[in-house]
């Protein structure tokens, strides 16, 4: 997040990072969230890329209601 110049958003990432590890560390376990996952980003830089704001904010919401239920189950 150093790298993105915008101190808001490092402040922001900085707040959930410890979640977001553990998320991470747990997706090891299922193949199928982790291919979702990087899909999902992948995606999601291509709209950064591309200047479309209003899906990448509507893909960002799944991505994240997603992945709360993804790692519930």
């Amino acid at each position: 997040m150093e790298c993105c110049g915008n101190n808001y958003i490092e402040d922001g990432y900085g707040l959930i990072d410890a979640k977001i590890g553990a998320l991470r560390a747990r997706a090891h376990d299922d193949r199928h969230v982790v291919n979702n996952s990087l899909s999902t980003h992948t995606a999601l830089c291509e709209m950064l890329e591309k200047g479309e704001t209003e899906a990448f904010c509507a893909l960002l919401a799944r991505h994240v209601d997603n992945t709360g239920r993804d790692y519930r189950a």
